[in-house]
């Protein structure tokens, strides 16, 4: 009898503790955010060996956008599911310095320089309010394409310490996007686009 009351006891307490134990990503306080409700992914970031590359919770995607006069970032989401537009897009350019294969990993500035080496002089977050053009094509879909000129650049994006593109360069752009016929936007997702030539 004894047992059984401490057997009892101890899956009670377990049973509480499980319950206790939400997924607390979304609780209305802490990260009022949206969870996404559709896996978006960047199918460009996807190196060699067939894996994402991803750092700092942003997607990397190496690019040759000054040859090709855009930069172009294709999202997705799983098949059945529809991208029906961006919401918001917020941007950011910064140096680089050179690239060291394969190390490939942009990391903002910092430091009394990090004003002159971004643009905005302020870092962004996922939080902040959009500054380019939320156009993109072959919505709806499952697979978009956004795009920004390279040689019609966004004055958003210069200013008199970093006036034109260069190798080099990052593009760090937080996506917000509405996905099937809901109205709720995803989470900012962050991506930043190493620019190789």
């Amino acid at each position: 009898m004894k047992i059984r009351k401490i057997y009892l006891s101890l899956l009670s307490v377990a049973l509480l503790w499980l319950s206790a134990c939400e997924n607390d990503e979304y609780d209305g306080l802490t990260d009022p955010d949206p969870i996404p409700s559709a896996a978006i992914t960047f199918p460009q970031s996807v190196e060699s060996n067939g894996v994402a590359r991803i750092e700092d919770n942003a997607y990397i995607i190496k690019q040759n956008s000054i040859a090709a006069g855009q930069i172009s970032v294709q999202i997705k989401v799983p098949e059945g599911r529809t991208i029906q537009e961006l919401t918001r897009v917020t941007g950011q350019r910064f140096k680089n310095g050179t690239p060291v294969a394969p190390n490939f990993s942009p990391a903002l500035p910092s430091g009394a320089t990090a004003a002159a080496n971004q643009v905005p002089n302020a870092a962004i977050s996922r939080n902040s309010a959009g500054n380019l053009p939320n156009t993109i094509t072959g919505a709806p879909g499952n697979m978009v394409t956004y795009t920004i000129s390279t040689t019609d650049f966004p004055a958003v994006l210069t200013d008199a310490e970093m006036p034109t593109v260069a190798v080099g360069d990052v593009i760090r752009l937080f996506f917000r996007v509405r996905v099937d016929n809901t109205e709720q936007e995803q989470r900012a997702i962050e991506v930043r686009v190493y620019i190789t030539g």
